[in-house]
């Protein structure tokens, strides 16, 4: 029977699992390791690193770094296979139960995957961070992640050289994407969506 005195024991609803970890699912799931920043592949139940997917996928990735002019001026001073993984660590990273790439070959959206807390890739015009389905500009993503801290709204102000007033026009603006009315709903909002580090 539920009532209000049992709600805390409750087990938490569990998530769907990884794209292509099971035998069977032939959709792709690329991950990476945030310390090496190296990739892998769920695929059919088996982990494969980068190097060594398919090759028609990573033309496509390949078509889409080529296609972001951002992102090509940032890897231009790596090799061609580090910098195709390193643009598919960026872009997807997190492992998640939507496959990366169909089993045809289709290409599905960018994660919503922050790779570190100031990555270059924030700026690329491949890569998107949403909240309740609304996009973040970069500054936006700096005031959330700030947010998420428990300072003060002065002090952030002061270190994202801002005034309050500024400050307090972002959070508007944050609030409103994510369709919440205060820092806690955001926050709660953020971490769901793994908008905030």
């Amino acid at each position: 029977m539920y009532n209000k005195s049992n709600t805390k024991f409750l087990l938490p609803q569990a998530r769907p699992l990884p794209a292509g970890l099971l035998p069977g699912d032939f959709g792709t799931e690329l991950f990476g390791c945030r310390d090496s920043r190296k990739v892998f592949a769920l695929v059919d139940g088996r982990t494969i690193p980068f190097t060594n997917i398919n090759p028609a996928l990573k033309a496509r990735i390949f078509e889409k770094m080529l296609g972001d002019n951002p992102a090509m001026n940032d890897l231009k001073g790596m090799d061609e296979n580090a910098a195709l993984e390193e643009f598919a660590f960026c872009l997807f990273g997190d492992a998640d139960h939507k496959p990366d790439f169909t089993p045809d070959g289709t290409m599905g959206e960018v994660e919503n995957f922050r790779c570190s807390g100031n990555c270059r890739c924030l700026k690329w015009n491949s890569k998107q961070i949403r909240i309740n389905g609304n996009t973040l500009t970069r500054r936006e993503i700096e005031v959330a992640d700030k947010l998420a801290s428990d300072k003060p709204d002065k002090l952030i102000a002061q270190e994202l050289h801002m005034s309050t007033g500024t400050l307090s026009v972002h959070k508007r603006n944050i609030y409103s994407k994510a369709g919440v009315l205060s820092r806690p709903g955001l926050l709660e909002q953020a971490y769901i969506e793994r908008v905030v580090l």
